[in-house]
């Protein structure tokens, strides 16, 4: 017989689940032809979220500068997402300094773009998918801004950005490369045919 057999069963609490603003990846091609929604996922966050999203490029995307600046974004982006903790203040009796959190703490867009407001059929505390309509073609930058997220992983009255890149589009550029010869071509994603030109 077990020695602690009276101790069970255990008695267990379950902390609410923490918040969570997250995308499925920091860039993705998202169809044009299937409305241009960008799919993020949201728990226990307030009812509505703070957005900015902004077309960079636009309709110049066919420059040279252009692409430039697009791939300046997706740095950015990816540089955004990178772990940020910082060593400050006064040491304390073993003379080691707290840590900071900073990851995500600085806006991207800073104000830039259109402001819109993302609804939450949840009420914000359900986990849920939810859709940020992106109707145009071009490539996007979508940031959320997220004060009680910013509590929860930042350890502060912080508000934490989550950002994403998306490119709304309906072609796909596919490249098979050769030893004498390389073959590149575009087809639309809603019917997989090749696109003239």
């Amino acid at each position: 017989a077990l020695a602690n057999a009276a101790r069970f069963p255990l008695a267990v609490k379950f902390d609410p689940a923490p918040p969570l603003v997250k995308f499925a990846a920091p860039f993705g091609i998202i169809e044009a032809k299937e409305g241009g929604v960008l799919p993020v996922t949201v728990r226990a966050v307030e009812p509505q979220l703070a957005q900015s999203v902004t077309s960079v490029a636009g309709a110049s995307l066919r420059v040279d500068a252009s692409d430039g600046q697009v791939a300046d974004w997706l740095r950015r982006i990816d540089k955004a997402d990178e772990t940020d903790f910082r060593e400050e203040g006064a040491p304390d009796k073993n003379g080691v300094k707290p840590t900071v959190n900073y990851t995500g703490a600085a806006s991207l867009l800073n104000g830039a773009g259109t402001k819109l407001k993302l609804g939450l059929p949840g009420g914000g505390k359900a986990f849920e998918v939810v859709g940020v309509p992106l109707a145009k073609p071009g490539f996007y930058v979508v940031e959320l801004a997220s004060p009680v997220l910013g509590k929860a992983l930042l350890g502060r009255d912080a508000t934490r950005y989550v950002t994403a890149g998306a490119l709304v589009t309906n072609m796909a550029v596919h490249f098979k490369w050769g030893r004498e010869a390389s073959l590149a071509w575009v087809t639309a994603l809603d019917s997989g045919k090749p696109v003239a030109g």
